[in-house]
């Protein structure tokens, strides 16, 4: 009877430890419940913007109790208070944009203030608060003159792999010297002004670069004269192309240009509409060795 009353106290507890467990386990998980209900809470009142651009790994809870006790996010966010950037000075965070990036309050060293995106600052696309900008026009004030337009669209067809003509230019090789591409000033420094409206920029070498050794200002007809296609002759201890051979000698170029594209040489095909033809002494540079 007695080893009976014994088993019985040592299964009643048991029971005791077992459901005193359970019910301090059920306390502690109502208890985390209740505290996470609050936390969340407490995070929807909150700026949308607090919670954007954050690592999906991250915990939930551990980016609230950051955010509600003022703590540093550990999402990856370099804070970029006291980095300078060019002319910028970051001073302080800015509220984020309508799409949640980050954004920074920003002092130049002119005094003004702007406002940059994180991406900006650190891809260099945001160097002043925009007197950097207004420096480059202002010191020469040229921008409405044929000769920048020139450069700008010399710069454009070498750089800009959206410009239609790029492909005609920068994507088969043809590239711009550092020095003019880093300023206006130092290519109008090297080719001076254009001569007269009717001069644009003209490379001399169709194959090369634009550079101050390869560049001029040359009229229509001379840069005519100057393409890829031209054929280029010598005549009366010049060197010229054909269709302005044919303007010296006044003969007319339908009949001398059917002649050529049948195979014939220069020579042979102007020599018949020329007195004394035979003797003229032309050599196509195209049949030179």
């Amino acid at each position: 009877m007695k080893d009976q009353s014994q088993r019985l106290t040592i299964a009643d507890l048991f029971i005791f430890v077992m459901l005193t467990i359970a019910v301090v386990f059920t306390l502690v998980r109502a208890a985390r419940a209740d505290e996470d209900n609050k936390t969340e809470q407490a995070l929807l009142k909150q700026p949308r913007r607090l919670y954007a651009g954050v690592l999906p790994r991250q915990p939930f809870e551990e980016i609230a109790m950051a955010e509600l006790n003022g703590t540093k996010r550990s999402n990856g966010v370099k804070d970029e208070t006291g980095n300078r950037y060019g002319r910028l000075v970051v001073v302080g965070r800015a509220e984020a944009n309508k799409w949640g990036a980050y954004r920074w309050k920003c002092v130049c060293d002119c005094g003004g203030e702007t406002i940059a995106l994180t991406t900006s600052l650190r891809r260099g696309h945001s160097k002043s608060c925009g007197c950097l900008q207004l420096e480059k026009v202002r010191t020469h004030g040229l921008t409405d003159t044929p000769e920048y337009a020139s450069w700008y669209g010399m710069k454009n067809r070498c750089t800009c792999k959206t410009s239609k003509y790029y492909s005609r230019y920068g994507g088969r090789g043809i590239t711009m010297c550092d020095r003019w591409r880093e300023s206006f000033l130092n290519f109008l420094d090297d080719m001076g002004p254009r001569p007269s409206p009717q001069h644009s920029l003209d490379r001399i070498d169709n194959n090369g670069s634009y550079e101050p050794s390869n560049c001029r200002w040359a009229t229509k007809s001379e840069q005519a004269r100057n393409r890829r296609s031209n054929r280029i002759v010598f005549f009366d201890g010049r060197e010229m192309c054909v269709a302005e051979l044919l303007k010296t000698m006044g003969i007319k170029s339908t009949t001398v240009y059917d002649r050529l594209s049948k195979g014939m040489s220069v020579h042979d095909a102007i020599s018949p509409f020329v007195n004394g033809g035979s003797q003229l002494s032309i050599a196509d540079k195209r049949h030179e060795p």
